[in-house]
């Protein structure tokens, strides 16, 4: 809550000071130049970096953690696990001004689960991004407790069929720090601002190759075994693993391409997509037993999606992303991503920068963004 109360001041102070400043008097030197040549091609996307986006909306958030084994095993029915988590749906709210962007989310009533197997996940999540359309760099925090399998009509049909009931695991822990950098090779042509943080508009289709570089932590924590009882004995021969923490760094490439429709171009529907491989360091616990720590080669993929209406004024987007770490061990693969799904409804204000933006504005850092 207290983390809450923080952005929403921030995010206060910020609209606050820009609308104060959006009344001074025209003579009062800004120190920089507003309407300083653009330096990108004006013919394929246009700029609202003067205008503060205010936006309203609702997200969808999950995490996942899937568990599969390469053993061969005498069982016919699947063995793959899918720990999933049972979210509520939030009202957010957030904005975004040149290049930086933030928002929050205040949780609404979970929905009634008819099961009554699926643990209610506590969770936190919060995320930024900082940057243009030539480099961009996004850090994120989330937490999730309580989990359940989604997998368990599939592994254990006959108990399913019984009971409707999951197998849940209210104590799992999961937590991922990540810092991810994108590099744009066609920024002159390519806006990314249109598809996340919404301050430029692109005007005319066309694509960008990319280059992405992330670090990042995931732990996960549970008291029990991570293996359901009904696939327990296929997963036997890697023993009782119940808890582990990755950190490692990735390094790769990948495309983005944004449409642009329609007459005066206020429809697009956009993505970007990249794989990396890379280090990781992890260090895996069984229970009642001994830890295990390696240092491997580790891989990871990004996908992100958006698509939406927006004007000079107006704008409602929907966007989704899916972030995975992926973890191989003897012949078991873990995989945590996380799967935000957002749709957002805003309006754009003509501001000018308060002070401490506009000593940024006037950096070596700012023009290379």
């Amino acid at each position: 809550m207290r983390v809450c109360n923080l952005l929403y001041s921030f995010f206060l102070f910020i609209l606050v000071s820009n609308l104060y400043l959006a009344q001074e008097n025209k003579n009062v030197s800004v120190g920089i130049n507003i309407n300083r040549p653009k330096n990108w091609d004006t013919t394929y996307y246009t700029s609202y970096s003067h205008k503060l986006n205010i936006y309203l909306g609702s997200s969808q958030l999950s995490y996942n953690f899937d568990v599969s084994s390469a053993y061969k095993h005498p069982y016919k029915y699947p063995i793959n696990i899918n720990y999933t988590t049972n979210m509520p749906t939030n009202v957010s709210v957030g904005f975004s001004y040149d290049k930086i962007s933030f928002g929050v989310g205040i949780s609404k009533k979970y929905s009634y689960d008819s099961t009554l197997s699926k643990p209610k996940t506590s969770y936190d999540a919060y995320n930024f991004s900082f940057g243009g359309n030539k480099f961009i760099i996004e850090p994120y925090y989330v937490r999730f407790k309580g989990f359940y399998d989604a997998n368990t009509p599939k592994n254990d049909t006959l108990y399913f069929k019984n009971t409707r009931r999951y197998h849940a695991d209210p104590s799992m822990d999961i937590q991922s720090i990540k810092v991810n950098g994108i590099y744009f090779f066609n920024n002159k042509k390519f806006a990314y601002r249109s598809l996340s943080g919404f301050t430029y508009r692109q005007i005319k289709s066309t694509g960008s190759w990319l280059a992405i570089a992330n670090i990042y932590y995931t732990k996960m924590k549970s008291d029990s075994v991570i293996y359901p009882k009904s696939v327990e004995l296929a997963y036997d021969s890697v023993e009782k693993i119940n808890q582990f923490s990755v950190y490692g760094l990735n390094v790769g490439g990948g495309y983005g391409h944004t449409f642009a429709f329609g007459k005066k171009k206020r429809f697009f529907i956009g993505f970007t997509a990249g794989l990396m491989l890379g280090y990781q360091n992890r260090v895996l616990y069984f229970k009642d037993s001994i830890s295990v720590q390696e240092s491997k080669m580790g891989s990871g993929f990004d996908v992100r999606l958006a698509s939406g209406w927006t004007t000079d004024k107006f704008f409602m987007i929907v966007y989704a992303s899916a972030d995975r770490v992926i973890l191989n061990y003897d012949k078991l693969k873990f995989i945590t991503y996380t799967v935000p799904v957002n749709f957002v409804m805003g309006f754009r204000i003509n501001v000018k920068p308060p002070k401490f933006y506009r000593w940024f504005m006037n950096t070596k850092l700012y023009s290379w963004m």
